[in-house]
């Protein structure tokens, strides 16, 4: 069994297109679109990595990187920050929260995938 990823993206079509890209790597892979549905499926499957959108409806990906780290201790997963809006790009910030990467979110899942694998490579859970 493939090591577990949480992917949290409100927007169907890129949550599909990650999880896609995801599972073909290999990875067992749930999604969710909200922040409750995302710490509920994150509590249930005790994901490695969470990859998760910076702009959501009820919350932002910083503070569900936030929540996760802190909810999760003492081994919280990964987390990769990603998203597709230049203005919500603040790695400083990602870091700050305890996201372990950032990456754009565009139609090219590539670099996606290799920073989710870069940073499940220097995983210690």
């Amino acid at each position: 069994m493939g090591k577990k990823v949480l992917v949290i993206d409100d927007e169907a079509a890129d949550s599909k297109r990650i999880a896609a890209a995801l599972s073909a790597e290999g990875y067992e892979v749930v999604e969710a679109t909200s922040v409750d549905e995302a710490m509920n499926k994150a509590q249930k499957t005790l994901p490695d990595l969470v990859v998760v959108d910076v702009v959501l409806p009820d919350t932002t990906g910083f503070d569900i990187c936030r929540k996760i780290k802190a909810t999760f201790q003492p081994h919280p997963p990964r987390v990769l920050m990603i998203t597709g809006k230049a203005a919500a790009v603040n790695v400083p910030l990602a870091h700050r929260m305890g996201a372990d990467g950032f990456e754009a979110k565009t139609s090219d899942m590539a670099h996606v995938v290799k920073a989710a694998r870069d940073i499940l490579s220097r995983s210690n859970n």
